[in-house]
């Protein structure tokens, strides 16, 4: 172990250290894949300080969590994919390459680079869905409500369902960004029969509550909770928060 970190882990903080220290070793060596095991020989020399760099670039990403993994090390993570997505896209060129690039490049925070490849795949094929999807939510990001709207209205009469009515949840959230306010509780309440997101339920009843219907928006939130509710726990812990405020909107509905 290194010299420096000895002083800090004496007692049980060495104890807990050393256990984590082993943890990663077995985790390599059980589920790590033929690159991954490459890291034993890190976890070996650095002792705790490489099964902290293992935990973050290794285990994280493969790991069910919640939190958002560091950015360095999910660049240093994708580092392989990155490169062989960019060798497709130039050795190839197709559509399908390019978005698969522009998707890649996005997880990873490059908005610039991840526009140039989906522009690259709708100049191929206008009417590509996943490159439609992914220059909507770049719209998102620059808050360009407008440019986002036209990306999704043209996927949306392609596919009115798409990745499972989260595209038409959030078209109608975009309306109500545009002021397009009717229009946005019209196209929400007809989402939201069918594969409406917690999130545009709530806008909903939002909606809903501002034009004073406040017994519908009662009944859309303590829909929308007991669904979240009654989901596997990944998703209710993915949608926690929109439940949290939800159930905040429903005390305040009720108050009035």
């Amino acid at each position: 172990m290194p010299a420096l970190l000895y002083g800090f882990l004496n007692g049980p903080l060495g104890l807990i250290a050393t256990a984590f220290w082993i943890w990663m070793i077995v985790d390599c060596l059980k589920n790590g894949s033929g690159r991954e095991r490459q890291w034993i020989w890190l976890l070996v020399f650095l002792n705790v300080l490489g099964a902290a760099i293992y935990f973050v670039v290794c285990w994280w990403p493969r790991s069910n969590h919640t939190l958002p993994m560091p950015g360095f090390a999910k660049r240093f993570a994708a580092k392989d994919k990155l490169w062989q997505a960019e060798a497709d896209a130039r050795n190839i060129g197709k559509a399908y390459q390019f978005v698969r690039l522009g998707e890649l490049l996005y997880s990873l925070g490059d908005r610039a680079k991840a526009q140039n490849a989906y522009d690259e795949a709708i100049a191929q094929e206008p009417e590509n869905q996943q490159a439609l999807w992914g220059l909507a939510n770049l719209a998102i990001d620059r808050k360009d409500w407008t440019g986002a709207k036209e990306r999704l209205t043209l996927l949306l009469q392609a596919d009115p369902n798409f990745k499972y009515g989260e595209a038409s949840a959030l078209y109608g959230q975009l309306l109500y960004q545009l002021d397009e306010v009717d229009e946005a509780r019209t196209h929400l309440e007809e989402n939201n029969k069918h594969n409406g997101t917690p999130e545009a339920a709530l806008l909903l009843a939002q909606i809903q509550q501002q034009q004073g219907d406040g017994e519908l928006a009662k009944e859309t939130v303590a829909s929308m909770v007991a669904k979240v509710k009654g989901s596997p726990p990944y998703y209710f812990k993915q949608h926690r928060g929109t439940v949290r405020r939800a159930e905040n909107l429903m005390k305040s509905l009720e108050k009035s």
